[in-house]
């Protein structure tokens, strides 16, 4: 798992080559490691490409769109949730802004656009922050759920 350092504006780095969002031109972040800062109900992050990402989190409102936009059989699968509900919090891009999407279409062009990178950082951004905050973080889901789907297997075949 990579290393998440959380920096404000009043934290200079002089050890990096990429200028923090918003700060002054002494301070400057390292390229391989996520930088979060929070900006009003914003989070920012940079990826490994040098991209400044915002993510916020999802009102109650826009929580039940993304479930009723993905429908149940999606909603249901961690494997499309978990990429989609990520690329749903993003709000921006470089300065670009993202408005919340109203269909699938849109939300998969914002994970294509968010890519691989700028997910591993948004989620590395939401671990710390959840972390911060007191909330449990389970990062041996996948593990638990394989085994009890061999557990499922194997009382099936005793049967």
């Amino acid at each position: 798992m990579a290393k998440v350092t959380i920096k404000t504006k009043s934290t200079p780095s002089n050890d990096g080559a990429l200028p923090l969002a918003g700060a002054e031109p002494s301070q400057v972040v390292p390229k391989s490691k996520p930088v979060l800062v929070a900006k009003g109900d914003r989070h920012v992050v940079i990826d490994e490409l040098g991209r400044e990402l915002s993510w916020a989190k999802l009102p109650i409102l826009q929580r039940i769109r993304f479930h009723d936009m993905l429908g149940a059989h999606s909603s249901e699968n961690r494997h499309v949730i978990g990429p989609l509900a990520v690329a749903a919090t993003c709000r921006s891009i470089d300065g670009d802004e993202i408005p919340f999407p109203t269909k699938r279409i849109q939300l998969e062009a914002t994970l294509n656009r968010i890519g691989d990178e700028g997910l591993a950082a948004l989620h590395k951004s939401m671990e710390a922050i959840a972390k911060a905050e007191g909330q449990k973080v389970d990062d041996e889901d996948e593990d638990n759920e394989e085994d009890e789907g061999a557990d499922d297997t194997q009382a099936r075949a005793k049967n």
